[in-house]
């Protein structure tokens, strides 16, 4: 009897780490797919089934903010601003000279 009190298992089970697996894909995406490579003895395919579809949709959310942002800063009018204020630096009314500047190109 002794010998089954000393023989206890270290660390948590198998079920108890399924579960936080499970509970951080759901909650904590990133967090998640880290416990569930190192942790799970799943399958590979199912590992990949997990991270592709989620990691394709992160991705084409981030493409569409990157592309909502250039389109609200839209780079190519700030670059022909910031040269026509460069050009009419010297200029006695600048802010007429820039105007002038930027319907000019």
């Amino acid at each position: 009897m002794a010998g089954k009190l000393e023989k206890k298992e270290e660390g948590m089970s198998y079920d108890t780490k399924t579960v936080i697996v499970v509970l951080c894909l759901i909650f904590a995406y990133p967090i998640g797919l880290i416990l569930m490579f190192a942790w799970m003895k799943w399958p590979m395919i199912v590992k990949l089934l997990v991270t592709i579809p989620v990691t394709f949709i992160f991705l084409v959310i981030s493409l569409l903010m990157v592309g909502l942002v250039l389109a609200t800063v839209n780079p190519v009018s700030q670059i022909k601003k910031a040269e026509c204020t460069q050009i009419c630096q010297n200029s006695e009314n600048m802010e007429s000279c820039v105007r002038q500047c930027l319907i000019t190109e």
